[in-house]
């Protein structure tokens, strides 16, 4: 299926259904199998009177060398139906891929790298494959793109000045094929990079005409003079005829219709919120249809308070069909053929939660439910707090939110670990995740508190927790407001388990913005409730709270005791509950650190050997940080043997799943190697094996340096 919606990175991507592959070589010593995306926008059947426009884009293309087109015109003009069209009409290749450079919302400069690294993602590069700075993405994308016949449709939608700078580095390196950008204004800064550009104007009169009686459904009652007047009135937007021509086509007589035009001329927006509100109050006898009604068919967004008041119906029935529509039109989003969409063979609905479920392969299957998830959630970013979630929505955020989605953390390459280069892709990539998704998450949570959902709302934040442990400091306050609320609002519904783990929450949120003395008197005060709570989990935060509090504030031998009963706590609750084994690793680590701050390097190689054996399922790079721990902590107490013996392990590790870019790749495997080194310093004697073996480590990395790449 083609045309499904889906993040990845900072800003909509949209993922394509593959036509097939395409060969493509790197500097690598193999060819590498790339998709061959064809994400062509659906075709629009009302475009009309586009035909010079058409005719000037296939010209375009028709040149020997890489069309660059802006189109421009205001919101409705019919943009994308004339993309849609060309689309359809030129040929590439290799496919189409689009960018929406203005997805999320964001106010952060524009970053090509982060792009370029998404658009090579959805060709089909795999992730290990794209580095983490910028100019060697430039690079590979150059590298990708040159022999492909491949069009890049690119919208812009505000800050246009701003993004051509980012546009000039998102050109494909090929002489055929064509990068397509609409925006709402003209671009004088792209003509610098050699774009053309077409803006589209309003449709003639006649046209205009015949587009609102086509769209009114071609009522005999409704002439092509009348349907002029109005066309005039609306200012021959098109897509104000069409909303129009649907509120026109729920009126069967032509008293219904005369009420309908407009008494005098207005402006285009003036004209259609009148006639729409006006047909909404003539046709309450049906709510549905009325909610149908064209008016919120423009940005597909649905404002319960609007609709109430325009409707007379009840808050209950409004919302029910609102939840129906949204659950009928989040079918209608994919895909090109009409009838895949709507076959109940492809779709069932489950009765206990009223959810739609997908009955297909499961890779068009979470296709489609990314797709679906990523639609409303750009929905409630444009809509603001009027908005409803839908009930599957919110769901399907909570989930995502617990599963820290790939785009949210700032997970990089770069070495040491926290050491960012200055151009790493991947952490803005983060900032800008956590920044578009805020305001979702106050409008979800109040609107589910409103509802009396507030199971869900607690389950939301929670979810939520993960991710903005991780987010920049600058979201930090935004986070502890929204915590404050929801202990607020937990407290006077007396619900005193989701007021202790949104308070457990704040105390981090408190740390990261660095009032330390706040954290801690919370910390204290979450203590002593979790001292009486059944819930084992509860207390094993609590310490681990106090512990990192006292921590901070220099009270380290306090700190070493609340870890200590910690690790206590965690060894007797993983007795019983053997899914506690990843809490009891962290532990086990985090109090070896604690143990080294307070001269107890002994006991922190024994808290590390410990963890070790519970590394089952745990991450590879994980387990190597602790080999690599426990070596450091072995030469310390003069265990030299033991010490190489770890420090060869973490480098074992490191070659198994060393298969990122070559440079970060190297890094990892010089980091193990020279832990190995300093394990080998200990060694007196030069002539020994172990000494040979140091001085073959450091050739090794003379050799792993000279083959990365010039910074």
């Amino acid at each position: 299926m083609t045309g499904s919606h889906l993040m990845s990175g900072p800003r909509e991507l949209v993922r394509p259904g593959h036509i097939g592959t395409v060969t493509a070589g790197f500097s690598g010593p193999a060819a590498t199998e790339l998709a061959r995306p064809m994400q062509l926008f659906p075709p629009v059947p009302w475009m009309v009177d586009r035909h010079d426009e058409l005719e000037q884009l296939l010209h375009w293309r028709a040149q020997p060398e890489l069309a660059r087109i802006e189109i421009s015109g205001p919101e409705g003009i019919g943009k994308t139906a004339l993309a849609a069209t060309f689309l359809r009409r030129a040929r590439f290749t290799d496919g189409v891929l689009r960018l929406d450079l203005d997805a999320t919302g964001h106010s952060g400069p524009l970053d090509s790298a982060a792009e370029l690294a998404c658009l090579l993602g959805a060709l089909g590069v795999d992730e290990r494959r794209i580095p983490g700075r910028a100019q060697h993405i430039r690079n590979l994308w150059a590298e990708v793109t040159g022999p492909l016949s491949l069009c890049l449709v690119i919208r812009v939608h505000g800050k246009t000045t701003d993004a051509a700078e980012c546009i000039s580095e998102l050109l494909p390196s090929s002489t055929s094929g064509a990068i397509l950008v609409l925006s709402r204004t003209y671009t004088q800064a792209l003509r610098r990079y050699g774009f053309v550009s077409l803006r589209l104007p309003a449709l003639p009169r006649e046209e205009a005409a015949a587009l609102l009686h086509r769209a009114a459904g071609e009522p005999p009652q409704l002439s092509l003079n009348e349907c002029g007047q109005m066309a005039r009135a609306l200012a021959c937007h098109p897509l104000s005829l069409v909303i129009a021509g649907s509120v026109l086509s729920r009126a069967r007589t032509p008293e219904a219709i005369a009420t309908l035009l407009p008494l005098s001329r207005k402006t285009a927006k003036d004209v259609m919120t009148a006639t729409i509100t006006r047909a909404i109050n003539e046709l309450t006898d049906d709510g549905l249809t009325v909610l149908k009604a064209g008016a919120f068919q423009v940005g597909r967004t649905f404002q319960i308070p609007v609709l109430c008041a325009l409707t007379g119906l009840p808050v209950e029935r409004v919302t029910q069909a609102v939840l129906e529509i949204g659950d009928a039109h989040m079918l209608s989003e994919h895909g090109d053929d009409a009838a895949s969409p709507h076959d109940e063979s492809w779709f069932v609905r489950d009765d206990a939660s009223g959810c739609l479920r997908v009955i297909t392969s499961p890779a068009e299957c979470d296709a489609i439910t990314e797709a679906s998830v990523q639609h409303y959630l750009h929905m409630f970013c444009a809509a603001g707090a009027t908005l409803i979630p839908h009930r599957w929505t919110v769901g399907k955020l909570t989930q995502r939110l617990r599963a820290l989605p790939p785009q949210a953390p700032a997970f990089c390459r770069c070495l040491p670990p926290g050491a960012h280069a200055k151009d790493c892709v991947r952490k803005p990539a983060a900032r800008h995740w956590f920044e578009s998704h805020l305001d979702v998450l106050f409008t979800t949570f109040y609107w589910l508190l409103e509802q009396q959902r507030s199971d869900e709302a607690w389950q939301l934040i929670e979810g939520a927790s993960a991710c903005f442990i991780r987010a920049p400091r600058t979201l930090t306050r935004k986070w502890i407001d929204l915590l404050e609320a929801a202990i607020v609002a937990a407290e006077k519904l007396d619900a005193p388990l989701p007021a202790w783990r949104m308070r457990t929450q704040l105390v981090t949120a408190l740390q990261r913005a660095g009032e330390h003395l706040r954290a801690m008197r919370l910390a204290r005060e979450n203590h002593h409730h979790a001292e009486d709570m059944p819930d084992v989990q509860a207390l094993l935060v609590s310490l681990g709270h106090m512990a990192k509090c006292l921590l901070t504030l220099g009270h380290r031998e306090e700190a070493y005791q609340y870890s200590a009963r910690k690790v206590s706590c965690s060894r007797q609750a993983y007795s019983t509950d053997s899914e506690l084994r990843r809490d009891l690793r962290l532990a086990l680590r985090r109090h070896a650190r604690i143990c080294v701050l307070t001269g107890r390097i002994q006991e922190a190689e024994q808290a590390l050997a410990e963890a070790l054996t519970l590394c089952k399922d745990a991450d590879p790079d994980d387990v190597a940080e602790l080999h690599r721990g426990r070596s450091v902590l072995l030469r310390r107490i003069g265990v030299p043997a033991g010490a190489l013996r770890a420090a060869q392990a973490a480098e074992a590790i490191s070659e198994a799943t060393g298969g990122y870019p070559d440079h970060l790749g190297n890094a990892q495997i010089q980091a193990g190697l020279s832990y190995i080194a300093l394990a080998l310093a200990s060694i007196t004697d030069p002539d020994s094996p172990q000494a040979r073996l140091c001085r073959a480590v450091a050739g090794l990395e003379a050799r792993l340096r000279e083959q990365e790449p010039a910074a």
